[in-house]
């Protein structure tokens, strides 16, 4: 009978993986320990000394709004953390210039300050954020009369519409009454309405007819009254050709003459004109 042969235990070898394996272990240790001990040294930097605090916010462009308006809005942005482990530590992370989120406060001014037209937001490193901003510049005043109470609005060129104007904002200013009934939360004037609108009003300025106002019935859609010092009131609708009305109601005035006075031109159907 035979015995079974067995391979002789390596001791040399078994001690040597051994070794290696200690070894390797203490390198991850000790990568460990100094990744740690960076962080903890990046984050002392970063949140508990003044290296990359901000210290101040610079305006400029303000004309109307008040910087203290805006201030709460900062203070708002810089209590805030996206990680919730700075919070618990009490760390205001955007109180770091280099995390401090230029983007989420410019939607902010922006969607609270209508009548700011554009910001821009730069770093001044290492402690300084500016902010450069451009007001609308009004071009009139919107008051929603469909209920038993007057609002007035600024609005300008765009129809945005922002803040609080009196009823009668000046001759310097375009007055428009809106006489339909659930607009007086809109955001601004429709732009199939305020388009037209502007158009007319320049052509009649070429026309040197003075304008008093601009009325928007509650019916039908699509309409609006202008005004004049003429003693008559012109009839729109936005869906028409309005330069080639204009046109059509200058060959029409030049016909009738200087003497010419009726209570109303109405221009709402193309190439026509109706009057009284």
């Amino acid at each position: 009978m035979q015995s079974a042969s067995y391979p002789k235990y390596n001791n040399y070898a078994d001690a040597l993986a051994q070794k290696r394996k200690k070894l390797i272990i203490r390198k991850v240790v000790l990568s460990a320990s100094i990744g740690i001990i960076l962080a903890t040294i990046a984050s002392y930097l970063l949140f508990f000394t003044p290296y990359f605090q901000i210290e101040s916010f610079s305006f400029s462009g303000l004309r109307t709004v008040d910087q203290k308006e805006i201030e709460p809005t900062l203070d708002s942005i810089i209590n805030e953390n996206t990680f919730k482990i700075l919070e618990s530590l009490q760390i205001q992370q955007q109180k770091n210039i280099l995390f401090f989120n230029t983007e989420t406060l410019k939607e902010r001014i922006l969607a609270q300050f209508p009548v700011i037209k554009s910001l821009t937001i730069s770093k001044d490193y290492f402690h300084k954020v500016k902010l450069e901003l451009a007001e609308r510049i009004p071009i009139g005043s919107l008051c929603f009369t469909g209920n038993d109470s007057v609002s007035c609005r600024y609005f300008d060129e765009e129809g945005v519409l922002w803040g609080q104007a009196l009823k009668s904002s000046g001759s310097l200013l375009l007055n428009i009454n809106d006489l339909r009934l659930g607009q007086e939360n809109a955001l601004r004037i429709e732009s199939s309405l305020i388009e037209p609108i502007l158009k007319v009003i320049k052509s009649l300025d070429d026309l040197e007819i003075r304008i008093l106002r601009v009325e928007i019935p509650q019916s039908p859609i699509g309409d609006f009254k202008i005004y004049t010092s003429m003693g008559y009131h012109l009839l729109f609708n936005h869906e028409s050709d309005i330069l080639k009305q204009m046109e059509v109601l200058k060959i029409f005035l030049d016909n009738k003459g200087a003497g010419f006075l009726p209570e109303y031109i109405d221009l709402r159907i193309e190439g026509r004109v109706y009057y009284k």
